[in-house]
């Protein structure tokens, strides 16, 4: 080929980048697919759900639909919903790089960082047939979702919705003349009602999956596997390894997109019973986390110390000491005598702790109740203070991320640094020693109570991209 030639073939590529995709079996049925409903489900960054998504969306938008009468009528306003803005704007990314920019309006502007630009961000592009498209994109706490009267082309969701309410809006939206596409991995979200619809539906709706297999990473026509970015070929030893960084019940849905988690006997499937102590003056970033309760066992605490690694890793955790009532007898002043105990063998005060943070308030205003508050004036008196604690004893399911999911979110926590191997556990926490050997992954479960004494004092790492600034204490001062 001729430079001039390289040089047009290389403008092309730039203008309608989809043209060099080779499409793998699950993405091409959904391309390929007439129905007017259909569900995309894949483990979480496998087959390129999203992908194959947005450049179907495209192809509706411009017109050229290959497969689908449906994606060459007239132009039409198209919706993409997304779970979040934030989560919105790496998928806005990913369309953008997709989109025939000879066709991009030329009052479209796009920005890397914010996405579309505008106060109703959408992006136009032209048709086949003469005018242009509209691709809006929506995201499901967006309240115009709710007042928006229109009647639409088509939709693509990008993961599950949150709830059902959403869904049976967008299907209105849709039911005149439209379609309705949902690319998504089964977690994160309720998704038992789009399970019924499907199976109940079976004639209207097609759900496209089958499990992740070396079969499933070979791109239509041709013979060998995709390669990921290091270059390896994804096949059987790729698979197994991002099964074994998934806990063991969840292989099912975050890497082959089932519906249901897998039963298991055991949640922590990479725990390796690391049992000791930090070394000899290292410096810790202090925690206590308390899980209330007044049945025998449910009370319990534990304190850690956190070694940092910095942004980059993960820290590694010493769970140091724990606390149990094991007959569900003890009275907040008990609660309180214990946790100071487990501070005084560490040669620790209140004030050396980080952060401190409890579960939310267990029958409060009643005999046998347990809550924050009343912690904490106990703890305030035994010391002999009127002022307020600092560390401030703070409640673990307030804020940003810490609602509906945030237990899996905890547990997943931990589950990765048992992968990385950074935690360790000192033989004072025989309970919590156990709970890493037994817990099967439900909330009933008689090891969940001090585990979730393990995942408050978690809290901060888990949930925030960095903990706030620490006192830093050296073992063996």
């Amino acid at each position: 080929m001729t430079a001039g030639g390289l040089s047009a073939l290389g403008a092309a590529v730039r203008e309608r980048p989809g043209q060099l995709f080779d499409w793998l079996p699950l993405q091409d049925e959904y391309l390929r697919s007439t129905a007017r409903y259909r569900l995309l489900r894949c483990g979480n960054q496998t087959i390129g759900k999203t992908t194959v998504a947005l450049y179907d969306l495209m192809l509706h938008a411009t017109g050229e639909h290959p497969y689908r009468a449906d994606g060459r009528a007239g132009p039409d306003e198209y919706w993409l919903l997304c779970v979040s803005w934030n989560a919105s704007i790496s998928v806005q990314n990913k369309l953008w790089s997709i989109l025939d920019k000879s066709r991009v309006h030329p009052d479209t502007e796009f920005d890397q960082r914010k996405g579309f630009v505008g106060q109703h961000p959408a992006v136009r592009v032209r048709h086949a047939r003469g005018g242009y498209s509209i691709i809006r994109i929506k995201t499901a706490n967006q309240g115009g979702l709710t007042l928006a009267s229109a009647t639409i082309g088509g939709v693509v969701v990008d993961e599950p919705p949150k709830s059902s309410r959403i869904f049976t809006e967008l299907m209105s939206r849709v039911e005149r003349r439209g379609w309705l596409a949902i690319c998504m991995t089964p977690v994160n979200a309720d998704v038992g009602f789009l399970r019924e619809i499907c199976e109940a539906e079976a004639s209207t709706w097609v759900d496209i999956h089958r499990p992740l297999t070396p079969a499933e990473l070979i791109p239509v026509g041709r013979t060998t596997p995709l390669r990921d970015g290091l270059g390896r070929p994804m096949g059987a030893d790729w698979i197994r390894e991002r099964e074994a960084k998934v806990p063991a019940h969840e292989v099912g849905i975050v890497v082959h997109g089932e519906w249901d988690v897998r039963s298991v006997d055991r949640f922590f499937s990479h725990w390796t019973q690391d049992v000791g102590e930090p070394p000899p003056g290292v410096d810790l970033w202090a925690a206590v986390g308390v899980d209330h309760g007044s049945r025998p066992g449910g009370q319990t605490a534990v304190l850690i110390g956190c070694q940092d690694r910095g942004l980059a890793e993960l820290p590694h955790v010493y769970a140091l000491d724990e606390y149990t009532d094991p007959d569900g007898s003890a009275l907040p002043t008990h609660d309180a005598a214990a946790i100071l105990a487990m501070l005084e063998r560490q040669g620790w005060s209140w004030s050396d702790l980080s952060d401190a943070c409890g579960d939310i308030a267990q029958h409060a205003g009643h005999a046998g109740g347990k809550s924050n508050a009343q912690l904490s004036a106990c703890i305030r008196r035994q010391l002999g203070q009127r002022a307020r604690l600092r560390p401030v004893l703070r409640t673990a399911k307030r804020g940003t991320n810490r609602g509906a999911g945030s237990a899996l979110r905890r547990a997943r926590y931990v589950h990765w640094l048992t992968v990385s191997g950074r935690l360790t556990i000192s033989d004072r926490c025989p309970r919590l020693l156990e709970a890493m050997d037994c817990w099967d992954g439900s909330p009933r479960h008689d090891s969940k109570d001090i585990l979730d004494g393990l995942y408050y004092a978690l809290d901060r790492w888990c949930f925030e991209r960095r903990v706030p600034s620490a006192v830093r204490l050296a073992v063996g001062r």
